[in-house]
């Protein structure tokens, strides 16, 4: 099954001025598909630039389009330069976002060598990282409770941390599809 986002090896730019994907609502673009049931897609993020610590870019899960909903963001963030990631998700709607429990914190991200990947299988989704592409590290493994309804939104998501002016976001895709 192709993407719906049409996406391949050509890079692909994603450019905000958002606030963030944090607290009780969420402010920052998204390039999204609809996925029905279960789906393993990948994603190579190549570079990310910000002026902010707390700008966000890489892949999302969502429930609905609300800007409250439950979801998941498996992101990098820049992080004063020290290049970090995090897996979070909103397990209630309206609800502040909580970092998931099992996953490591990895410093110095190797752009442009820098994979994520989710899967879903059932009701349990799966993050991974992969500096090529090929050979995955599964970082952890979450089920949300309740359970996801069987069609979610998914896709690449970046926020900025502030959309005061001069404060843009950038993060520069390329590979997304399934895996």
């Amino acid at each position: 099954r192709k993407p719906c986002i049409g996406l391949n090896s050509t890079p692909f730019e994603i450019v905000t001025s958002s606030g963030d994907m944090w607290n009780n609502a969420d402010s920052f673009r998204f390039v999204y598909e609809p996925r029905t049931g279960d789906f393993d897609v990948k994603v190579q993020l190549e570079e990310m630039t910000s002026l902010r610590y707390y700008s966000k870019a890489g892949l999302m899960v969502r429930e609905s389009l609300d800007a409250d909903a439950r979801n998941y963001h498996w992101v990098a963030y820049p992080a004063n330069g020290a290049d970090a990631f995090e897996l979070a998700h909103r397990p209630v709607k309206n609800f502040g976002m909580e970092h998931v429990p099992e996953y490591e914190i990895l410093q110095h991200i190797p752009y442009p060598n820098f994979w994520l990947r989710v899967r879903r299988q059932g009701s349990t989704f799966f993050f991974y990282r992969s500096t090529d592409g090929r050979n995955w590290i599964e970082v952890a493994r979450h089920v949300p409770s309740p359970t996801y309804p069987n069609t979610i939104y998914f896709g690449m998501a970046v926020s900025a941390w502030s959309n005061a002016e001069g404060s843009a976001a950038r993060a520069r895709f390329r590979n997304y599809g399934d895996y």
